[in-house]
């Protein structure tokens, strides 16, 4: 049975489907997506960071630091400028970053 809207065939846009997949994606792939994309810089260096704990109720999320970033005095400015700003900004709902 095919859905109708109105008594005329439905088919979704490409934009609607789009959209009802990225609001299923949860907020820890997207921080994780968002961590992609500084994850070659960090790596360039010989570190990286990962998700430690994700709350989607709170908004809130750890991430520690690995590796060569992990003793890095350096690795405070990554993680304030490159880090938290990105999530920020791609995941807006994340409330708290907490460097662990």
């Amino acid at each position: 049975m095919a859905l109708r809207v109105n008594d005329a065939p439905y088919a979704p846009a490409s934009s609607d489907i789009i959209g009802v997949m990225s609001e299923t994606v949860n907020m820890r792939s997207r921080i994780e997506r968002a961590l992609d994309k500084v994850r070659p810089a960090l790596r360039a260096d010989g570190g990286d960071a990962r998700v430690v704990e994700c709350d989607e109720t709170s908004g809130r999320v750890s991430i520690e630091m690995l590796g060569a970033c992990g003793g890095c005095p350096l690795s405070q400015l990554d993680f304030v400028y490159a880090i938290e700003t990105l999530i920020r900004r791609e995941v807006p709902e994340v409330r708290d970053i907490v460097s662990v």
